[in-house]
């Protein structure tokens, strides 16, 4: 079989597209790892951000079973516990997926919003789930602060993955050879 120019370019760009969220997602990890001396405690939720753009706009790029095995390595690179961070992602394909259709068509303030309710929700349970697992009632300052900074990081994050999007997707989905 004879290699062609366009059969090779086709199959780089396809490859290209395939590797970029999971590129950025395990950025968002390395981020999530590197933890600020004195207030790692509340360090932003990269993950989040990268996770719910992906599942949005790109879910066919970030099948569930990859991200299963990615999450397995972040909790074992942690030392949390086990299984932990999938399910946490497995939240966000249950919550984001069914309502995939109705926040494309809207407003950034409402995906936004909407990455806000779940981010709240997350890490609140996260919170109550880590308080039950102690036996008494962590502070819950630490995890406000820390959805707060993912908030308010979500939508310079939202600009770079759109740029990223565009420069390394998008430009191969056109026939230009």
């Amino acid at each position: 079989m004879k290699l062609n120019r366009a059969t090779l370019y086709l199959f780089l760009s396809d490859f290209q597209g395939k590797i970029v969220p999971f590129t950025t997602l395990l950025i968002a990890l390395c981020f999530d790892f590197a933890q600020i001396p004195g207030v790692s405690f509340i360090s932003p939720q990269l993950v989040y951000g990268v996770l719910f753009f992906w599942i949005l706009y790109r879910p066919d790029l970030l099948p569930f079973g990859s991200l299963f095995v990615i999450s397995i390595c972040a909790d074992v690179l942690k030392g949390a516990l086990l299984g932990l961070t999938a399910v946490e992602w497995f939240v966000f394909y249950l919550v984001i997926l069914p309502q995939r259709k109705l926040l494309i068509k809207a407003s950034f303030f409402m995906v936004w919003s909407a990455f806000s309710l779940l981010v709240g929700l997350l890490l609140f349970c996260k919170w109550l789930f880590f308080s039950m697992l102690s036996g008494h009632i962590l502070s819950g300052i630490p995890v406000l602060f820390q959805a707060l900074l993912t908030l308010l990081l979500y939508p310079f994050m939202s600009c770079i993955l759109i740029f990223i999007q565009k420069l390394f997707i998008e430009r191969f989905t056109q026939n230009d050879f």
